[in-house]
Formats: structure tokens, C-alpha cells, sequence
């Protein structure tokens, strides 16, 4: 997919890629980031710097969002396929997340990334989602809200080294950090050790970190079951 925004014919998605604030790009970065190691795990690895006469890894992306992901993940020689609910955003597969088994095959990418879309959906869809996501593609790279108040985030100079601080407090009453989220890591029923569980159910966590300068996004890195070293 090649995705030129300055000539995308809707005027807000032009507006939100060209005013995009510092905290965005640093979790785009974790994205591709994510998504460039993970092409290196697969079974045929590819190397984005050399040419090679193996087809580069296959990304499927949830959300099409502002289009910056998808365009730097291009540049980087993955081929992305972007998949929403919103037609006005023009992806290439227009469909419902809840039902994506129906528009893709099995084993057809390399890499799913669904970040900040799930949180939309009633958490009771989470569990058949990832079932299907573990269907299309053996690696995932997922983000979801947690149910926090952030405080502080900072860089602590000690002697030699630098270290990224965090500082967060729970939610006492179980209101959702955007009047959009439906569900978050840590509301009722859906607590970090739950959502852990669920996910292991279907993928092995090859990692999980909160992002880096907001701890209230936590990033899950998964790998299809029994075929990744942890």
C-alpha cells in the first residue's frame, strides 16, 4: 500500500496527519519499531536494507488512523494491507474487526498491528478477536489502554545512565480515560492478570511494556503459540 496524504481527498484526515503532537510519533515508533523485529523472526527474515528475491513480510493493519504507520512501514518495504470499519478512510479491506477471519485466510500475513482499536469494542469480543488474529498471522503487535491517571513522566539523570520514570495511580471510581472506550486494562473484569490469561490462551507474550512516555498505553508483543522462544 502507498499512501500519499497530501492528496487524500478528506480534508480531516489530511488535518490530523499534519498536526500530529510528539506523544503520537513515539508510539508510531513503538509500532514499527516492533513490526521491523518481528519481519525478522519469521521464517524467511528480510533485511530492509538489501535487495532480496524474497517477498517482503506481509502487515496487516487494524485502523487505519491518520495513514502514518502504514506509509513508514512501506517506506521500510513491508507490504501493509489496512483493514477499517470507517470507509471514509478509504483502507484497502472495509470490514468489521469482530468478523476479520471472513475477509482474510489463514496464515495470509506476517504481522497483525491493532493498536488502541480494541478498547472500542465490548471486551466480550476480545477473546473470539485475538482467536482469529491467531489464525491470520503468527505475530501481533497489540496496544490497549490501562485504566490510570498518569502523573509524571520524566528522564532521571543518574551517574552513566539515564532512566525513563513513570508515575501513575489507579482510577478509584471505574470511569474510562476517553468517553470513547468501552473498556480498559484494569476496569471491572478486565484486570492485567485477566487480560494476560486471555491473551495466553491464543499467543505466547513474547513482550509487554507500557509506552514510553504515557504508562496508561501498554503494548503486548504475541507470537502464535509453541513457535516463538520467550
Amino acid at each position: 500500500m502507498s499512501i500519499d496524504v497530501r492528496s487524500s481527498k478528506n480534508s480531516e484526515y489530511r488535518k490530523r496527519a499534519f498536526n500530529v503532537p510528539m506523544h503520537r510519533w513515539l508510539s508510531y515508533y513503538h509500532q514499527i519499531s516492533e513490526v521491523l523485529e518481528l519481519a525478522g523472526r519469521q521464517p524467511k527474515t528480510f533485511d530492509v536494507m538489501s535487495s532480496s528475491d524474497d517477498p517482503p513480510p506481509k502487515v496487516l493493519l487494524i485502523g487505519i488512523g491518520d495513514g502514518i504507520t502504514p506509509a513508514i512501514l512501506t517506506i521500510y518495504g513491508m507490504q501493509v494491507t489496512t483493514f477499517d470499519i470507517t470507509d471514509t478512510l478509504s483502507p484497502d479491506v472495509l470490514g468489521d474487526v469482530k468478523e476479520i477471519d471472513r475477509h482474510f485466510q489463514r496464515n495470509s500475513y506476517d504481522v497483525i498491528v491493532c493498536c488502541q482499536v480494541l478498547e472500542h469494542l465490548e471486551y466480550s469480543f476480545f477473546e473470539s478477536i485475538l482467536k482469529q488474529f491467531q489464525l491470520i498471522a503468527p505475530t501481533v503487535v497489540l496496544a490497549l489502554p490501562c485504566n490510570k491517571i498518569p502523573l509524571f513522566t520524566g528522564v532521571v539523570g543518574l551517574p552513566g545512565m539515564l532512566l525513563w520514570l513513570h508515575l501513575s495511580f489507579k482510577r478509584i471510581k471505574q470511569k474510562m480515560s476517553h468517553s470513547s472506550h468501552l473498556w480498559e486494562v484494569g476496569t471491572k473484569g478486565c484486570s492485567t492478570s485477566q487480560i494476560r490469561n486471555v491473551i495466553k490462551n491464543h499467543f505466547d507474550i513474547i513482550s509487554e511494556y507500557p509506552f514510553l512516555v504515557n504508562a496508561c498505553h501498554r503494548y503486548y508483543v504475541l507470537g502464535r503459540k509453541g513457535i516463538h522462544n520467550i
